[in-house]
């Protein structure tokens, strides 16, 4: 079909279910392989906030992981969602949310992508003022946009 449409690969996500991915082995990484290899988004579906099953299978390369809050039960929503947000930003790994099903959801996914953005802009400021305090910094250009 993109051989015979002509558009990028690049614009097509495959949404790969946790299980096929953490529980096939060598031949669901090597699949994985040669279709980024070939340009696709390689997404793993169903991510639970196991960041243990993403360090155990480190043959498997990904482009983001999707959140189903459905999955997630009481209390403990709010915490694991802030906590893959960061530890996947410290990963440089988008997150995707589905299953959102209520306003409250939707708000705690709000203040959890803040909160993050936040440390992520806290950590930089960090670096920078480090920098200029050795003297390996002596310019830096900030570019914004509205």
């Amino acid at each position: 079909m993109i051989e015979k449409y002509g558009f990028s690969p690049r614009l097509v996500e495959l949404e790969i279910a946790r299980n096929v991915i953490t529980e096939s082995g060598g031949l669901t990484a090597e699949i994985i392989f040669r279709l980024r290899q070939r340009g696709f988004k390689v997404i793993w579906d169903g991510f639970e906030g196991n960041f243990l099953a993403l360090e155990q299978t480190p043959h498997v390369e990904i482009d983001e992981l999707k959140l189903d809050l459905r999955l997630f039960e009481g209390k403990r929503v709010a915490s694991t969602v802030r906590d893959v947000f960061e530890r996947a930003a410290h990963r440089t790994l988008p997150v995707s949310v589905e299953g959102i099903e209520s306003a409250e959801q939707a708000t705690m996914l709000r203040r959890s992508t803040f909160l993050v953005l936040f440390s992520i802009l806290m950590i930089i400021l960090l670096v920078v003022t480090s920098l200029v305090r050795r003297n390996c910094l002596k310019t830096l250009t900030l570019i914004t946009t509205r």
